[in-house]
């Protein structure tokens, strides 16, 4: 479907609304269905984000996004050994995925979740600790 032919906003069962009424539901809590911190290295979120970037005909719309993103730390410039640092979210994503429905983002949230924590562990083990999550991560997150 056409960016032109048809809705390109959706609630949060996949039912066309109007872009004014998309915008006030982005402002709402209900955007973020699940969010987890894995470790000191990731968090895994389910979203709805109530817009599909590829539209497909035959297909429910995708308006739910399932994203692991890797943390970072920031110091400012004059920092010493007391100065704590802040988490922030970086920019960088290392999982993306898209679903049309919050059911199936939360399973996938959830699997992500898994493999990480097992990942995590097996990382724990080999390393003690030496070596971030992300530097181990050389293939796909799969099902735990």
């Amino acid at each position: 479907m056409s960016m032109d032919s048809g809705p390109r906003y959706y609630d949060l069962d996949g039912m066309p609304v109007s872009e004014a009424r998309w915008a006030v539901m982005w402002h709402t809590e209900d955007r973020c269905v699940a969010q987890t911190l894995v470790g000191a290295d990731y968090v895994v979120e389910a979203r709805w984000v109530g817009t599909d970037r590829e539209e497909r005909v035959d297909e429910a719309p995708r308006i739910y996004r399932v994203s692991v993103h890797p943390l970072g730390y920031v110091l400012p410039a004059d920092a010493d050994d007391d100065t704590p640092a802040t988490l922030l979210l970086t920019d960088e994503t290392v999982v993306e995925e898209s679903f049309a429905d919050r059911s199936a983002a939360v399973a996938r949230h959830d699997q992500l979740v898994a493999s990480l924590r097992h990942r995590l562990a097996a990382a724990s083990y080999l390393t003690s600790g030496c070596v971030p999550l992300r530097d181990l991560l050389t293939e796909p997150l799969t099902p735990a």
